[in-house]
Parts: C-alpha cells; sequence; structure tokens
C-alpha cells in the first residue's frame, strides 16, 4: 500500500504525499556539516530500514519488518549505513 493513503493529518507536507503518491519517497531540505567544515543547505530522502536484514528477500520486505527513517537516523540503527555529513538541522 502507498504510504501516502496512510499518512495522518498534517504528517506530510503536500508536496511530499504528492510525491509518495507518485511512487517516490518524501523528501526535505537539511543543513548539513560536510567532513572538511562545510555546512551546506541539500535534499535527503525517507529511506527504509529493513529490521531483519537481507533486503530483497521474502518475507524480509513484509511492512512488519520495514522501519521509516531519515538518513542520518538509518545510520544510527544500521552499522552498514553511512552518512559522509553531520545533520545540524531541517532547512525548511
Amino acid at each position: 500500500m502507498n504510504r501516502a493513503v496512510q499518512a495522518g493529518p498534517g504528517e506530510f507536507t503536500q508536496r511530499q504525499v504528492a510525491r509518495m503518491r507518485a511512487g517516490f519517497a518524501p523528501e526535505v531540505q537539511i543543513r548539513v556539516r560536510l567532513p572538511d567544515g562545510t555546512v551546506e543547505t541539500r535534499w535527503a530522502s525517507k529511506e527504509l530500514h529493513h529490521n531483519l536484514g537481507n533486503r530483497g528477500v521474502p518475507p524480509f520486505d513484509e511492512t512488519i519488518d520495514l522501519r521509516e527513517a531519515w538518513p542520518w537516523q538509518h545510520s544510527q540503527i544500521d552499522r552498514f549505513r553511512h552518512t559522509e555529513y553531520e545533520f545540524l538541522g531541517f532547512a525548511e
């Protein structure tokens, strides 16, 4: 099922819901600090963490085994997911 259908009031912006209805992940603008100390604004898309690992292998892609996470959150719960930046905050 498309996640946009399940979204509660105010959970996502209209732009995010439109992206989700088109089959894309919601995205937001964020402020990040790169390893060289540069601070920049960039777009980040929401990701799915596979609680059981083995993405793409049934039954590991069942909704109950998936968790929504922003990239910086995903890197904290998945030892194989790394970001090349420090998350500073939302820009939107």
